[in-house]
């Protein structure tokens, strides 16, 4: 109760309050408040109340950031922890500015293929286009993505597999019997195997009938299987967007690029047959692109001459032409491929020949092994080569590959040899590098590996071994523990580790052993070789004199370059050098191994002459536009306010635009803390 006490008109009123079991208090007027009231902004100014400046200007900033990250493709910088390149932001705009993004990404290997899918999701995500995303990755990468995507791009996903699953349906039904939702509708944000789903139909059903917003599939070459494709299909009819991620598209067989294509694009605009024709005319019409690109007018008569049914070719000049031949003439509108030749940034590769002085006793096992198996009766040529390789590999590797064979006596020779000169090459290599670097090694056999890593613990080095019955849970766990700085120095891999791990923290690389495969040698070294990558690319092979081994490491050097130059595009040449070489295995002839080294060169040579003079000039500006990524950059930098210098190239724009974003943010969310009562470092 309110009672009011005497005092001077003139003066502000004085109360004594009241309140029933307490002491009376006497308050003036200028203590009391009304109540606030409901009206909105208009009501508070006209009534003299409002709030200070500096909430105002903290709310502003936040709404400005928040447009800020649903404008363009910048916008999916924001949720990105790495600062991106000009070529991902290309991939990146052009598939957020696409009516659906559905494409195939096809950049080459160690170009971030993972960071444009990363960017592309959270462009959506943000623009509110995309709410439920599956991620489809072979099984030893699935838990590479879930902790890229959330270290990368702030993103949780859930890790799908038999166990998640099951564990999922048991609690369903133990707290709903009658609901009969699927695990994969419960999650908006999922990753699973690609071998897991083609090796069970009813969960390829459920989890195409969960319907999502938005699926990329890993690796996308693996879907040449008949059921991993029939995996995709289900998948690519629920989804409004799809991406395709894979390094050899071009690679593939007509017939299974053209399958690709009609996964993002159901109705392609070129048939089979027409692809073909494309293909095969590609280096001709390349070629005169070019010169049009680079200011032969008459090019664009002599592409008229080239297809004389095309009115339009006779019509059009500049821009509408060249989107004519894109549209018209072009592999495909839904195929995005960064090329290393384009983008740049790589360092150099180096190769080092460790030399092997075998011993008498080594020599000679090699030779009595390479007579028994030209006689021996193999079930095929494919168990030969492997046998082969594992003679050029580990006494432990070769004895084990022996007994399988029949050959007993040759495996305990192997198991007995007094000395193993290449390992203690090995490990003087080790100690030469230092104990402060990190090296990645590969070897083929398994038995290999377990034998490096226990000859390297007998000298108190810890090395790590990456082999195919991991789980991913462990293999992420040793991949972390290679990265940490003062985690074990060696990791040593299986041909598991060579696809689609990144390892560019790393700058080292041991064939303990050589893969036939030119392929297989380029995945290796694409571990290391990587955007990203601020070192030289240092490649060591071993070279034991007299041996297979040796020849093999001189065809792969002098006659495909694969330890200096990608092999990407070279496949119709180099699918001929594993046969090649099992066909001279047998043999010392130093003419033959040297003929075949020569023709093989030359081979190469032409082919990759052919490579750069078909490819598609096109797909190269569409992919890797840097004129759209700097005026990106300077659209987003006149709305924020940063100053870009009329002489920065495309990546100097965007870093500049990216820092200032930064700090922008960092202000805002370092205040927003404080005024919650959130203590900030």
């Amino acid at each position: 109760m309110l009672r009011t006490l005497p005092g001077p008109a003139d003066d502000l009123y004085r109360y004594t309050v009241d309140i029933p079991a307490k002491k009376p208090q006497i308050r003036s007027e200028a203590d009391l408040r009304a109540p606030v009231p409901r009206e909105g902004p208009a009501e508070q100014l006209a009534s003299g109340r409002w709030g200070a400046p500096e909430d105002f200007h903290l709310r502003s900033e936040t709404v400005r950031l928040d447009l800020e990250r649903r404008a363009d493709a910048l916008g999916a910088l924001f949720a990105s922890r790495v600062y991106v390149k000009p070529h991902q932001v290309s991939v990146a705009h052009q598939v957020l500015s696409a009516p659906q993004p559905r494409f195939v990404l096809a950049d080459e290997v160690g170009l971030g293929k993972t960071i444009e899918a990363g960017l592309v999701l959270s462009g959506l995500l943000h623009a509110g286009l995309v709410k439920r995303c599956l991620v489809v990755a072979p099984s030893h990468l699935t838990v590479q993505w879930l902790a890229e995507l959330f270290h990368k791009f702030n993103l949780l996903f859930t890790l799908m597999d038999p166990d998640r699953a099951k564990d999922d349906r048991e609690a369903a039904e133990a707290e709903a019997p009658d609901d009969h939702d699927s695990p994969w509708g419960r999650h908006p944000l999922v990753i699973t195997s690609l071998e897991w789903l083609s090796r069970s139909r009813e969960e390829t059903k459920a989890a195409a009938g969960a319907g999502w917003d938005l699926v990329i599939v890993d690796e996308a070459h693996h879907l040449r299987g008949a059921k991993a494709y029939e995996v995709a299909q289900a998948l690519a009819r629920s989804t409004w967007g799809l991406l395709l991620l894979t390094a050899t598209p071009l690679q593939l067989d007509p017939a299974e690029y053209h399958a690709l294509l009609r996964l993002v694009d159901p109705a392609p605009a070129a048939t089979e047959q027409e692809l073909r024709a494309r293909l095969a005319r590609q280096g001709d019409l390349s070629a005169e692109v070019r010169a049009l690109l680079g200011g032969d007018a008459a090019a664009a008569e002599r592409i008229a001459a080239l297809f004389p049914d095309d009115p339009a070719l006779r019509e059009l000049r500049g821009k509408p032409l060249l989107a004519h031949l894109a549209e018209s003439y072009g592999l495909s509108a839904r195929l995005l491929r960064n090329r290393r030749a384009v983008v740049g940034g790589f360092t150099p590769r180096r190769l080092t020949r460790i030399p092997v002085h075998l011993t008498e006793e080594e020599r000679k096992l090699e030779h009595d092994v390479r007579r028994a198996l030209s006689h021996a009766k193999l079930p095929s040529g494919a168990v030969l080569a492997s046998l082969l390789r594992r003679m050029g590999s580990s006494p432990p590797a070769l004895a084990a590959g022996l007994s399988a064979a029949g050959e007993k006596k040759l495996a305990q020779r192997a198991l007995a040899l007094a000395k193993d000169s290449k390992l203690e090459a090995f490990q003087a290599l080790l100690a030469e590098l230092g104990p402060s670097e990190k090296v990645l090694v590969f070897a083929e056999p398994r038995e290999t590996i377990e034998y490096l890593r226990a000859a390297l613990a007998r000298r108190h080095i810890e090395a790590l071994g990456y082999v195919g019955d991991l789980s991913p849970a462990d293999r992420d766990k040793m991949v972390a523990r290679f990265r940490d700085p003062d985690g074990p120095r060696v990791l040593l891999s299986t041909e598991l580790g060579g696809e689609g791990r990144n390892f560019q923290h790393c700058h080292v690389l041991v064939n303990y052993d050589l893969a036939w495969s030119p392929a297989a040698i380029e995945q290796r070294i694409g571990r290391i070789d990587r955007i990203g990558q601020s070192r030289e690319v240092r490649i060591h092979a071993f070279h034991p004199e007299g041996t297979l081994a040796a020849r093999v490491l001189d065809v792969l050097d002098a006659g495909v370059g694969v330890f200096t130059e990608p092999v990407g595009g070279l496949d119709p040449v180099l699918e001929g050098v594993e046969p090649s070489l099992l066909a001279l295995a047998s043999t010392d002839d130093a003419e033959r191994w040297e003929e075949m080294t020569r023709k093989l060169a030359a081979r190469v040579s032409a082919a990759r002459a052919e490579v750069a003079r078909a490819y598609d000039p096109l797909l190269d500006l569409r992919s890797c536009d840097f004129a759209s990524v700097r005026a990106l950059a300077e659209r987003g930098g006149e709305r924020i306010g940063a100053r870009l210098s009329p002489t920065a190239d495309a990546e100097a724009a965007l870093r500049t635009v990216a820092t200032l974003l930064e700090s922008r943010l960092e202000a805002v969310t370092i205040e927003a803390a404080k005024r919650v009562g959130l203590a900030v470092d």
